[in-house]
């Protein structure tokens, strides 16, 4: 049933390249987590989304040392521990990831991809030769409940189901197509947005094809010991369930060759990851942590044996994590998910309340964050301690030479029977752990939204350019239709906020005439203006008043009757004179201007009280 994860693969591209490539390419940024510090105006922020992902990469290399390590223990017959083997192989992907840098890790992903390919065909090639075919194969599988595509509980506690496999695994993917470091420096590498996100959609064709032969490879394994009676690790020749592929290649694929292929495939898909991982965290550490405060002036030599020695670090605790992933029990594709989708959540809380939710601030982000890596956490390594992800389908022992006949389940190693619930926790840890991620991503976001409503976030503004831009349109839509304002987005690069540029304007308004033009701003000193001429608009209009009589003061009740009504179309002639300061050819009918402001109907006025105002004009 795992097969239906694939379809949570794709949601998670999709959501990746709906969500959170717009921001990040439009922004143009080297680094994700630059990101978080400009969004939330905080380089603890920043920080912190360092911090969680240096917690998240260990975890995984640890647990991808130990993958390989199982099988090579059971196909040297115990001659090499376990333990001897995640140290050797963490030193040797150490070396060559310090010393050789970026090229080196390139050119051995390439190397050992190809390896990892060629295992997995010979398995499945080899298998489909020994079964009949893949009909028989689905057969078997069916007779013995490994063919499973219509479990749609919605009980979390079940290991797998429908929900859980597609949403589940569709949250966890987002983050890991989404946020992460490599993929933001992939997609935002390209010419066009369009091609950013069909690079994001693309890229997981990769990952469906490896989970999709590695389901057939396991069908074709199981159905082979289902057919012949004998499961090797409910029969005990195991000691771990994850060894039950080099069981059956030495078992079945005794040619020269490939025994060892398989084994190398296994190393290179390990090797493979926790290079590249440790060449990530030793760049993003370089560049967060240590060069901002005390490294500035560094020397390209002396930055490369910084980055060497932080290489060496992480390989040393990818090597101490391995150690105690040897404790985990259960298989090595279950610990991994769980894990690094505990971890993984948190972060991707963080980025979502960052691209989605623009009242969330710096202090709900942090305390978002802390709470999610807190609560997943706890679910991830109680479950696990307290074995309650061990679970296990029946199997058929009969044709074995030992134990007892007939089907049963797993042993302990693998998984057993779920203990009734005894203390109120255990219905806690015993939720699947596709939820995981889910879980943590819902409680970071959920504690940032508190902190950031006591905080009083949503009085914060936000450059539009750092939100989601469907997000933004929906935002300016509740704000229009439903008076919810749930956004204060500024225009990138916005001087002032627009509510107190209109605040301003108000202000200055007060303080002047409610004239429809505003040339006086332009021009705050007039020119011998009497006292009683403090009018703006004539001292705008007119910077030069010449030989204005006492009688004329009515400019200054102007102000107090800004909107005149029922002029006549002769008396628009005065705004006309105003907008322009030498009019031409105006008659000696005409109003004077003072007393059309004041008294728009009045009559009667001599021709000695026109003079001064044909003066002006002549002038």
């Amino acid at each position: 049933m795992y097969v239906l994860s694939i379809f949570g693969e794709q949601i998670g591209c999709v959501l990746a390249a709906l969500i959170f490539v717009p921001v990040f390419y439009q922004l143009r940024l080297t680094s994700s987590f630059e990101y978080l510090e400009l969004r939330f105006k905080s380089r603890l922020v920043r920080l912190m989304g360092n911090f969680l992902l240096l917690i998240n990469n260990v975890i995984y290399m640890g647990i991808a040392l130990y993958a390989p390590a199982t099988a090579l223990q059971y196909v040297s017959n115990g001659a090499i521990p376990v333990e001897a083997s995640i140290a050797v192989s963490g030193v040797i992907c150490t070396f060559y990831t310090a010393w050789g840098g970026l090229k080196a890790v390139i050119w051995t992903d390439v190397f050992q991809s190809v390896v990892m390919t060629a295992g997995i065909l010979a398995i499945i090639i080899r298998g489909l030769i020994d079964l009949g075919g893949i009909g028989n194969v689905w057969q078997i599988s069916y007779k013995y409940g490994r063919i499973e595509f219509d479990n749609f509980s919605l009980d979390p506690r079940v290991r797998h189901t429908v929900w859980g496999l597609v949403v589940g695994n569709g949250i966890a993917y987002s983050s890991t197509f989404g946020v992460f470091q490599a993929s933001v420096q992939r997609y935002c590498s390209v010419k066009t947005m369009r091609q950013a996100q069909l690079s994001v959609v693309l890229v997981s064709l990769g990952a469906i094809f490896f989970v999709v032969s590695s389901c057939l490879a396991g069908l074709i394994i199981f159905a082979y010991y289902a057919n012949v009676a004998c499961d090797p690790s409910a029969a005990g020749w195991i000691e771990d369930s994850n060894q039950i592929v080099p069981f059956y290649v030495m078992e079945n694929l005794r040619i020269p060759v490939v025994p060892g292929l398989f084994i190398a495939s296994l190393f290179a898909g390990a090797l493979s990851s926790v290079s590249s991982s440790l060449s990530a965290l030793a760049a993003t550490t370089w560049e967060d942590f240590f060069k901002p405060y005390c490294c500035l002036n560094a020397t390209e030599a002396r930055a490369t044996w910084i980055n060497r020695l932080f290489i060496v670090f992480y390989g040393v605790s990818a090597v101490f994590m391995g150690l105690i992933s040897t404790r985990f029990g259960g298989t090595v594709l279950q610990a991994s998910l769980a894990f690094t989708g505990s971890f993984g959540a948190p972060l991707l809380g963080l980025f979502s309340m960052g691209v989605l939710f623009p009242f969330v601030n710096k202090y709900g982000a942090l305390v978002g964050s802390v709470c999610g890596l807190i609560i997943s956490g706890w679910l991830s390594i109680g479950s696990y301690l307290n074995g309650k992800q061990l679970v296990g389908l029946p199997t058929n022992i009969s044709n074995c030479d030992v134990g007892t006949p007939g089907t049963t389940l797993l042993p302990t190693t693998v998984g057993t029977t779920q203990a009734p619930v005894v203390e109120p926790l255990d219905d806690w840890y015993s939720l699947s752990y596709v939820w995981f991620p889910i879980i943590g991503s819902a409680a970071t976001t959920a504690g940032g939204f508190i902190v950031s409503l006591f905080t009083r976030g949503y009085r914060e503004e936000v450059d539009e350019a750092f939100i989601n831009p469907y997000f933004v349109r929906f935002y300016k839509f509740l704000s229009r239709s439903c008076n919810i304002n749930l956004m204060r987005a500024a225009p990138r690069n916005a001087v002032q906020p627009v509510d107190d540029a209109e605040a301003i304007e108000v202000s200055e308004l007060s303080k002047q005439s409610n004239s429809p033009s505003r040339q006086g701003d332009d021009e705050p000193k007039p020119v011998d203006q009497s006292e009683d001429e403090v009018q703006p608009r004539e001292a705008t209009d007119e910077p030069k008043p010449i030989d204005q009589s006492e009688d004329e003061v009515q400019p200054r009740e102007a102000t107090d009757e800004p909107k005149p009504i029922d002029q006549s179309e002769d008396e628009v002639q005065p705004r006309e004179a105003t907008d322009e300061p030498k009019p031409i050819d105006q008659s000696e009918d005409e109003v004077q201007p003072g007393e059309v402001t004041d008294e728009p109907k009045r009559e009667g006025q001599s021709g000695e009280e026109d003079r001064p105002v044909a003066d002006k004009k002549t002038d």
